[in-house]
């Protein structure tokens, strides 16, 4: 553990997290967008997830969805809209327990309206709720971050990864350029969630470049493989 203080304090980089680089919205969504330029699928490492704040499930090896949100340069007008009806994604319910669980609570759903309510308005009325679900889990499916990794040697088994290698791996699959985010566990930083950014309208669904947006203010991010515990 020492020596891994040590290695990341070494390489820590004094960058804020508020430095970001302008970019032009117009590129990512020009037509049905409403207030909103782009999405963010948001996955987290569980791992991580569960090493930073109780858990009321364990924690599995596995990328789940954090979040799939309507991403805007402005601020998006999206206070009201449908509220959640838990019966219109009765046919997800087991897809959504699996890749879409809430760790830190122990009803899923409640975790699901949050999302919608938050979130999932601003996309109507591109996306009805059942919609939102449903692009989110094929998304997942579609963009399979372990694997993206795996197959360029990229494993949680509690190896320490340089943040462009992990950056790199995914722009090598998708041909666009992911956010990587890091958390800090006593001064070691995880892998904590991964960004994707895609434009949505009427027609088509396609990923593309995500705004540069700095993260994590380390150039090499632990990959954990399992609960450190208490030390």
């Amino acid at each position: 553990m020492l020596i891994l203080f040590l290695l990341f304090e070494l390489l820590y980089t004094t960058i804020s997290c508020q430095d970001i680089a302008s970019y032009n919205s117009s590129q990512l969504l020009s037509e049905g967008s409403g207030d909103y330029d782009f999405f963010y699928l948001v996955q987290q490492w569980q791992i991580s997830l569960c090493n930073l704040r109780p858990c009321q499930k364990p924690a599995r090896p596995t990328f789940s969805i954090y979040g799939f949100w309507p991403s805007s340069s402005g601020v998006p007008n999206c206070k009201s809209g449908t509220i959640f009806y838990p019966s219109k994604i009765l046919d997800l319910k087991n897809e959504l327990d699996r890749e879409w669980p809430s760790l830190e609570v122990e009803e899923n759903e409640q975790m699901w309206k949050k999302e919608w309510e938050r979130h999932g308005i601003c996309s109507e009325p591109l996306l009805t709720q059942h919609a939102f679900f449903e692009t989110a889990l094929e998304l997942k499916q579609t963009f399979d971050l372990f694997a993206i990794l795996a197959n360029r040697g990229i494993f949680p088994f509690g190896e320490v990864y340089g943040l462009e290698n992990i950056s790199d791996a995914i722009r090598a699959a998708t041909g666009h350029t992911p956010q990587v985010e890091c958390k800090s566990y006593k001064h070691i930083p995880l892998l904590s969630n991964i960004f994707l950014c895609f434009q949505y309208t009427a027609t088509s669904i396609r990923i593309v470049d995500c705004p540069i947006i700095r993260r994590c203010n380390f150039q090499a991010i632990l990959f954990p493989y399992d609960i450190f515990g208490p030390s």
